[in-house]
């Protein structure tokens, strides 16, 4: 039988907990914005209310490929940590 992740994870010693944890942030970031959206399942419409613009801004930067676009660089990383 496969183990749990968690399981795995509270077998590790901090420092590789902390360096894991690290790498997932940075993992994460390096995402398309329309992968994370979707992995949060979230519309359009939702994560354009998250940020605090229009629908057709969140669709803008997704066509574009971009993750963390100047303006919105803090409430994405806020997200994508969260």
């Amino acid at each position: 039988m496969a183990k749990k992740f968690r399981d795995l994870r509270q077998a590790m010693r901090p420092e590789a907990q902390a360096r894991a944890h690290e790498k997932a942030i940075v993992m994460k970031a390096e995402l398309p914005l329309a992968e994370l959206r979707q992995a949060r399942q979230l519309s359009q419409e939702q994560l354009a209310e998250k940020l605090s613009v229009k629908q057709p801004a969140v669709a803008k930067m997704e066509k574009r490929r971009i993750c963390i676009y100047p303006p919105y660089a803090m409430p994405l990383k806020q997200w994508v940590v969260n």
